[in-house]
């Protein structure tokens, strides 16, 4: 099965474009308060440096690869995600965790989230629930099967 998931452009320039606010107006008060203007103002001097910090995050986050266009590969043996950085290879043994999260039920939007090895992937289904139900159940028992399989080799053992 192939899902793919379309980000806006828009957005990742918007972040971008606001952790570069947040980080000018961090670093000027910095660059202020080393000049010797506002020691006085100790508080605000410690939020600005806060209000950086948060830029710095916002914007380097959005150089990760979730906020690109992503496509879902589940294979039978593996599960292939193509990003932007290449393609990464995870087998049904990786995953870590997999649910559905249905924020209410006349909304039309699913989503998938999965857990595999240090990387959460939450996947949009927009007016695609039999879809979104159809991936979720295969992860689902291949995950259950190879658990089986697992304890039946440690049983053996």
């Amino acid at each position: 099965m192939k899902y793919t998931v379309k980000k806006n452009k828009k957005n990742r320039t918007a972040f971008r474009l606001l952790g570069a606010i947040c980080m000018l107006v961090g670093i000027l008060q910095t660059g202020m308060l080393i000049m010797g203007y506002g020691r006085e103002r100790i508080i605000g001097n410690i939020i600005c440096i806060f209000i950086m910090l948060y830029g710095a995050y916002l914007f380097f986050s959005t150089f990760k690869k979730q906020y690109y266009d992503i496509t879902y590969y589940f294979n039978d043996n593996d599960i292939t995600i193509k990003h932007k950085y290449g393609k990464t290879i995870y087998s049904y043994e990786d995953v870590n965790d997999v649910s559905v999260v249905v924020p209410d039920e006349e909304m039309l939007c699913y989503m998938l989230h999965l857990k595999i090895k240090n990387d959460n992937f939450v996947i949009p289904f927009t007016f695609k629930k039999d879809l979104c139900e159809k991936i979720y159940n295969h992860i689902n028992n291949k995950i259950s099967a190879e658990n089986y399989s697992e304890k039946q080799v440690q049983k053996n053992e």
